[in-house]
């Protein structure tokens, strides 16, 4: 392969794709980062196509969504492309359907990407197999996953142009499993800095929004799932008594709602707002109008959902370019990127008295908290998903191969 020719083609606009086998739409979150990845690349210039599978749950949830550009808050120039399996597996699969890499495999062929950017093992297969340049995000602890295995052994290949993942300890991991290093790339999750250039006006966002101009609002969004730290927030809220502020709460199923509503009906907790799961291109709306972001965690729990020593936390990249102050845990995936009272405020974890002195410290001083705001946001550029395009871009085409 013309490695000079590759690089230049990368570096003004070649073509990319991003591809995942499945759950495109959905509202987990691998799904969001693939396609904040694709509008990354979009903004760096390159044109820019998702494929993903096609089956019949995921067109039942297209049908619902409609709008899939608006429901993760993404360009409309950005291709999506479905490609359906013709096996059992299309009437109940979501993600990983049988026969759907192999497909993917020989769509790429047919239209010569300059590179593909790959959420699947298999498809990494397919590209080397094609001889079609591929990078693989993963963010899994499954190191022996037979698959990743796979693409392990061949992550020596000239193909492969790299590996990305979200943090240091599984890229030492992934090292020690055969990955050069040189072809290992540690990036943390990012935000579109770009949808939060809007109205800035808090009273103007409750207004559209229904929300109390009169209350102090401490909102939080994500998922609903208990590793997200949603108990931790409705024990915090039940410390509060000042019935002047309002927790808000965005995300989640219907079921999960339904859930925590009964939680706090049964521990009596005031003050309680769930407003269930809000497209993307929403969410900047809401944070405007809120006075603090919250996003607390539980060291103590059995994590299964997500890994809190290894999850990059792309929900405080969004806080931060929402300029508006946040609370969270000091934790060491969290004060790696933020520092306490410098970008957000960081309380000891598990300890909800200390939560609660956060977010009245905040609420009592304009000063502190317009400063937090401020350093904040001046990070949050740095973690854009096109920055985060652009130096993996950059990295990738220096590997020699």
């Amino acid at each position: 392969m013309d490695d000079i020719h590759f690089r230049k083609v990368v570096s003004t606009m070649g073509k990319i794709i991003v591809t995942i086998d499945g759950n495109v739409p959905s509202k987990y979150a691998h799904s969001f980062n693939v396609m904040k990845m694709a509008q990354g690349f979009s903004q760096c210039g390159h044109k820019t196509e998702v494929v993903s599978l096609l089956s019949w749950p995921i067109f039942k949830e297209w049908f619902k969504i409609k709008n899939i550009h608006y429901h993760y808050g993404v360009s409309k120039e950005i291709k999506i492309t479905l490609l359906p399996v013709c096996n059992k597996d299309f009437y109940h699969k979501t993600i990983g359907a049988k026969g759907f890499n192999a497909r993917a495999g020989r769509y790429f062929k047919k239209k010569k990407p300059d590179l593909v950017y790959c959420r699947s093992y298999l498809s990494v297969i397919e590209c080397i197999k094609n001889r079609i340049p591929c990078i693989i995000e993963t963010h899994t602890t499954l190191f022996d996953h037979p698959d990743l295995k796979k693409v392990f052994e061949l992550s020596r290949s000239e193909y492969f142009l790299g590996l990305v993942t979200i943090n240091k300890l599984l890229a030492e991991e992934y090292s020690k499993r055969g990955v050069p290093k040189n072809k290992i790339l540690f990036e943390e999750d990012g935000v579109d800095v770009s949808q939060y250039n809007i109205n800035d006006d808090k009273l103007y966002w409750r207004k559209k929004l229904q929300i109390p101009e009169e209350k102090r609002i401490v909102l939080y969004s994500g998922g609903l799932y208990k590793e997200k730290g949603i108990e931790s927030i409705l024990k915090t809220k039940k410390l509060i008594k000042d019935e002047t502020i309002l927790f808000y709460i965005i995300g989640g199923t219907s079921e999960q709602v339904a859930e925590w509503t009964s939680y706090v009906d049964k521990n009596n907790i005031k003050n309680i707002c769930f407003l269930g799961f809000k497209p993307n291109s929403e969410l900047p709306g809401y944070h405007k109008a809120a006075d603090i972001l919250f996003m607390p965690y539980d060291t103590n729990m059995n994590y299964q959902v997500m890994d809190i020593h290894s999850t990059s936390p792309l929900k405080l990249f969004e806080y931060m370019a929402a300029k508006r102050p946040i609370v969270t845990s000091n934790i060491p995936v969290i004060k790696k990127i933020v520092k306490n009272k410098k970008e957000a405020m960081l309380a000891r974890p598990n300890h909800h008295a200390d939560l609660v002195d956060c977010i009245y410290d905040l609420l009592n001083d304009d000063e502190k908290a317009d400063k937090i705001v401020n350093n904040a946001f001046k990070l949050a550029e740095k973690y854009s998903w096109e920055n985060r395009c652009k130096r993996i871009l950059g990295k990738t085409t220096e590997i020699t191969i």
